[in-house]
């Protein structure tokens, strides 16, 4: 809500995940589908040497103040 991604009306309805793309990634290990055939195409990006992606990240963290 802080940042404006979700509304402040639903605040009442949300509440926080840590880890949950971690959590995806072990439930879908879980259920026995091919983990393995998208580990063998993954690949490591260090976007902290991407100038753009650094300029772009800059630039989408000012947040507004609350009010």
């Amino acid at each position: 809500m802080k940042t404006g991604l979700l509304p402040k009306e639903i605040a009442d309805k949300c509440i926080a995940i840590n880890n949950s793309s971690f959590l995806g990634t072990v439930k879908y290990a879980c259920e026995q589908n091919e983990l393995l055939s998208y580990l063998e195409h993954a690949q490591y990006i260090d976007l902290s040497s991407n100038p753009i992606f650094t300029e772009l990240f800059v630039e989408n963290m000012m947040f507004e103040k609350e009010t």
